[in-house]
C-alpha cells in the first residue's frame, strides 16, 4: 500500500515516483509509473531485504535520477541511495558507512543542487548524536564533506536551500536556534 505523502511527481510531469509495498508486503521499496504508460510500475529500488524500508524520497532537479533512505544495510541505520531512471534497481550508497549501527541520516533533510551533481543532508553519520550538514557527490560515493563547523554539543535541525544552491541550516545550540550558512 502507498499514501500521497509517499508519491512525488517529477518536475517535468513525466513519471510519478512513490514506494509502497507492492512487491513484498511489510516492505517499501520505491516505485515509478512513466505517464506515457499509466498503470505500469518500475521498481526502481529493486527488490530491498526485509526491514530495509524506503523512508523519504528525492527527485533530482534534472529529473533523471532519485535519492531516497533506506535501510539496505539491515543495520538499524538508514543509508541516502541514489539511483537513476536509465538503471532501476542499480542504487548506490552514497554517504559513507558509521562504524557503528547507532548512526542515521534523517529523513526530511536531503536536498539535490541545482546541478543534480550533489545531494545536502543532515544526520549523525560521523559521530553518534552529533547531526551535522553533509554534502556528497553523486560521482563520489561513501566521501562525505561536512558543511557545518557544529560541536559536538549542537545539532542541525532543519536545512533550507536557495535557489543558487546557498545552504542554510536551523543550529540548536544548547536550547537556541541560530542560522549557519554553508
Amino acid at each position: 500500500s502507498t499514501s500521497s505523502r509517499n508519491i512525488k511527481l517529477t518536475s517535468d510531469d513525466k513519471r510519478v515516483v512513490f514506494y509502497g509495498d507492492l512487491t513484498t508486503n511489510g516492505v517499501n521499496e520505491l516505485y515509478y509509473v512513466d505517464l506515457a504508460s499509466p498503470g505500469t510500475h518500475v521498481a526502481l529500488s529493486g527488490s530491498l531485504p526485509s526491514y530495509a524500508f524506503v523512508r523519504e524520497v528525492v527527485v533530482s532537479p534534472d529529473n533523471n535520477a532519485v535519492a531516497f533512505l533506506a535501510d539496505t544495510r539491515t543495520d538499524n541505520s538508514y543509508e541516502v541511495h541514489y539511483v537513476t531512471f536509465a538503471a532501476p534497481g542499480s542504487y548506490t550508497i552514497l554517504n559513507p558507512k558509521a562504524s557503528t549501527s547507532s548512526y542515521d541520516v534523517y529523513s526530511g533533510s536531503m536536498r539535490f543542487t541545482s546541478d543534480s551533481k550533489t545531494l545536502v543532508y543532515r544526520g549523525d553519520v560521523l559521530q553518534s548524536s552529533h547531526v551535522q550538514l553533509f554534502a556528497t557527490a553523486v560521482a563520489s560515493p561513501g566521501v562525505a564533506t561536512v558543511l557545518d563547523n557544529t560541536s559536538p554539543n549542537q545539532d542541525v535541525d532543519d536545512v533550507y536551500m536557495g535557489a543558487n544552491d546557498q545552504v542554510v541550516f536551523l543550529d540548536q545550540v544548547l536550547g537556541t536556534g541560530l542560522f549557519g550558512v554553508a
